[in-house]
């Protein structure tokens, strides 16, 4: 697995809040829409219904946002997946914390403990990458 698809969790989890605010703001505008009453005669542009088109809006984002909590269940099943591979039990956890649960890389090393810094836990992290790729390499070169 690579730090690409490592990242995609944290993506799609801020893909999914940017369509939930949205979400609401759809909603709460559509609560404000009011009533014109007037005696003048309305042009052509007057026939389209906002408040109809708003919930148009409303229906697509919570199908989209839907396809995105699948989606993100699925990416998170695939990452916990390799994160459990992981034989070292003290790079499991920056795995877990970093790319499950999100954390920037210094409450990472704070929540490791042991002295450890922001660049220690990172650069534990890109080197176990880095060696899992060399190895993926390794033994495609094998089966040639």
């Amino acid at each position: 697995m690579t730090l690409k698809e490592l990242s995609q969790l944290y993506y799609l989890n801020r893909e999914i809040e940017r369509d939930k605010e949205r979400l609401k703001e759809l909603r709460s505008s559509c609560t404000k829409i009011t009533a014109r009453y007037s005696d003048m005669p309305k042009g052509k542009s007057d026939t389209h219904d906002p408040m109809a088109q708003k919930v148009v809006d409303i229906v697509d984002l919570e199908k989209k946002l839907n396809r995105n909590i699948e989606k993100r269940y699925q990416e998170e099943n695939k990452i916990m997946n390799f994160i459990d591979s992981i034989d070292d039990c003290f790079l499991r956890l920056i795995f877990k914390l970093r790319f499950i649960d999100g954390k920037p890389w210094n409450v990472v090393a704070w929540q490791v403990g042991g002295g450890n810094t922001s660049d220690t836990v990172r650069n534990g992290c890109y080197r176990y990458l880095t060696r899992l790729k060399k190895l993926s390499q390794m033994s495609q070169a094998d089966g040639i």
